[in-house]
């Protein structure tokens, strides 16, 4: 534990489109404490095709894949403070970060329904450091696959249901 002064994290991220097919997106954190200064991690960096036929998209670099309901999302914009007790013996404090590529389709329904399929290599976070749970955390040849459907019964509320599949070393 650390004493005295310390920023526990600045993040700073960019969203680029080009035309109307291409995008890409990076986010990194920078985190401060009197005994170690400094530290930099960058969590996602990749290119994506946006805005396919037939409802794909494809983005490829590192990433956070799509599994569960908050693997995807950055823990700044949650709105609690510590991950889910599940999430983090299964996918890391931080979650699951590849390199690799993850498709997505957006099929045409009445309602928003998407499917993920993502391959890639983990990533190992500077929080990953607990023995225990680095023989536990996912390594290689990661495979992930995931519905999720969102319906919106009124423009207040929504109701979204998913099930993922993930497997590898």
């Amino acid at each position: 534990a650390h004493s005295g002064f310390s920023i526990p994290s600045i993040n700073l991220s960019t969203d680029i489109s080009y035309g109307e097919h291409l995008a890409a997106f990076a986010e990194g954190i920078a985190f401060w404490n009197e005994d170690d200064g400094w530290d930099i991690e960058l969590e996602e960096l990749y290119l994506k095709g946006v805005n396919l036929p037939g409802g794909l998209e494809i983005k490829a670099g590192r990433l956070l894949p799509s599994i569960g309901t908050r693997n995807n999302s950055h823990n700044h914009t949650w709105n609690y403070v510590d991950n889910q007790l599940g999430n983090v013996r299964f996918l890391g404090e931080a979650g699951l970060i590849i390199e690799g590529a993850e498709l997505s389709w957006t099929p045409s329904t009445p309602w928003d329904d998407q499917f993920y399929a993502s391959f890639g290599n983990a990533i190992e976070h500077d929080g990953d450091e607990n023995e225990e749970a680095e023989l536990a955390l996912w390594d290689a040849n990661i495979i992930s696959l995931r519905y999720e459907s969102t319906f919106w019964p009124s423009l207040q509320n929504s109701y979204r249901v998913g099930a993922s599949y993930l497997q590898g070393d």
